[in-house]
């Protein structure tokens, strides 16, 4: 099992388990950003002076481990979403004020922080902007939420009149009416195309509040096409959820992949050449068993897909490190892998496997992968994964805030054998305690269940 490379951290790590203000305001790391020349950006949130919220603000990393994490963006209301322009811009999402006045306030929109001067508003939309992808020519992909029956060229008239008339009712036409922790019905997500100047224009006009309900979208490299998950309602407030195609000009959208009672699909990514897309099919659970989910890879022109077999991991992350290449990863036997697939043939090389990571980064260059790894004893922390020569690799840590020092105990991993399938877990211990004893506490699953 390949072991993380030591690094040098750019602060003294937290190590007084006693003091619970304290663990709570560790830093935490929430995503990954790779840019042109080596660049590597992290959303880092914080508690603010109450403690009562997280604010995320943007950090500069150093791959290389030599100098410090710096930190870019100072806001209360934090930044989220950062992403690289083809020009070495950083771009990302915020409820920040503008200082110009023109965006609209309380909401998030989409700034450009240049690799020298201030940040500045690009796009701001009355129901907040949220950036999803962006292509080579500048333009971006985003979504924001409409009244649900207008449009986004109305939507600020709309919502003006509602709050005049003081109307707070939700008009519910279908189910679902709840998500989570919130009810749904009174907004429509809906995918918007945003040009390097600024401009918007609504991709999905009419989806209802259904179509994009937490949906899952991409760009292609070029601008031309986005693809993203599209939901239905069926017969006994069920739902299905397909795989579409969304061309920007014109303006056309059709199925790509269609969902049926048996499965359906989600995480669309678009190959750099916007030729193919890395898909999950997720079969539907029935009474007596649970779902299933498969990676394919699917070519937008039609044609045979390719099936990618992970074997017993359970696929949670995925992302082009180039047209020929994919990197994923997910849950493995009580701990987690990355895998470098091959596009062409589904062929599999088991990068690492000692841990979780997510927020797949590849490098521009290709040459690495840059992921937060979490495993039992530590909190996310981003790590660099070389993707070059053959079998597994060893990962290097990246220096960043918000590292924890020796746990207060040991932990341990634990085996045994049940109907001629090994099962494994972590047994925690305390340090003071020597010998033969029962763990404190255990976490396991089955070769083919999620990390413990």
């Amino acid at each position: 099992m390949p072991a993380m490379t030591p690094a040098t951290t750019p602060e003294t790590p937290f190590d007084d388990f006693t003091d619970i203000e304290g663990l709570l305001r560790i830093p935490r790391l929430a995503s990954l950003a790779a840019g042109p020349e080596g660049r590597l950006v992290a959303a880092i949130q914080q508690a603010d002076e109450h403690g009562s919220r997280m604010v995320s603000s943007l950090w500069d990393l150093d791959p290389s481990g030599e100098r410090e994490a710096r930190r870019l963006t100072w806001s209360a209301k934090g930044e989220s979403a950062p992403r690289f322009a083809a020009d070495g811009s950083l771009l990302f999402s915020s409820a920040r004020p503008d200082p110009t006045g023109a965006a609209d306030e309380d909401v998030p929109a989409i700034w450009r922080l240049p690799e020298r001067g201030e940040a500045h508003v690009v796009a701001s939309a009355p129901g907040g902007l949220t950036l999803v992808g962006v292509a080579d020519d500048g333009s971006m992909l985003a979504t924001t939420e409409v009244l649900a029956g207008g449009s986004l060229e109305d939507d600020a008239e709309a919502r003006q009149a509602r709050k005049a008339a003081k109307r707070t009712a939700i008009w519910h036409t279908g189910m679902p009416i709840r998500h989570w922790d919130h009810e749904v019905g009174e907004t429509s997500t809906r995918l918007v195309h945003v040009d390097a100047d600024g401009g918007m224009r609504e991709l999905t006009p009419g989806a209802d509040t259904t179509s994009l309900l937490d949906a899952s979208a991409d760009l292609s490299r070029d601008g031309r096409r986005a693809v993203t998950t599209w939901t239905t309602r069926v017969a006994g407030g069920e739902t299905r959820t397909s795989i579409a195609v969304v061309d920007v000009q014109p303006r056309r959208r059709r199925v790509l992949l269609r969902a049926t009672a048996a499965h359906g699909w989600s995480g669309p990514r678009l190959s750099p050449d916007g030729t193919r897309v890395a898909v999950r099919r997720v079969t539907a659970s029935t009474p007596t068993d649970t779902a299933y989910s498969f990676l394919e890879i699917h070519p937008l022109g039609g044609g045979e897909p390719v099936a990618v077999d992970v074997g017993d991991l359970t696929v949670g992350a995925y992302a082009w490190v180039d047209d020929a290449r994919l990197v994923v990863s997910g849950d493995l036997h009580s701990r987690g892998a990355v895998l470098l697939v091959d596009a062409a043939t589904g062929a599999v090389r088991t990068l690492v496997d000692d841990a979780p990571h997510g927020s797949l980064a590849p490098a521009a260059d290709g040459s690495a992968l840059f992921a937060l790894r979490t495993d039992m004893a530590t909190p996310a922390a981003p790590a660099r994964i070389p993707l070059g020569g053959r079998g597994a690799v060893a990962a290097t840590a990246i220096p960043v805030p918000g590292r924890i020092g020796a746990l207060p105990g040991r932990l341990e991993w634990v085996e045994t054998e049940v109907d001629g399938t090994t099962v494994g877990g972590w047994a925690v211990r305390r340090a003071e305690v020597s010998g033969r004893v029962r763990p404190a506490a255990a976490r396991s699953s089955t070769s083919g269940g999620t990390a413990g």
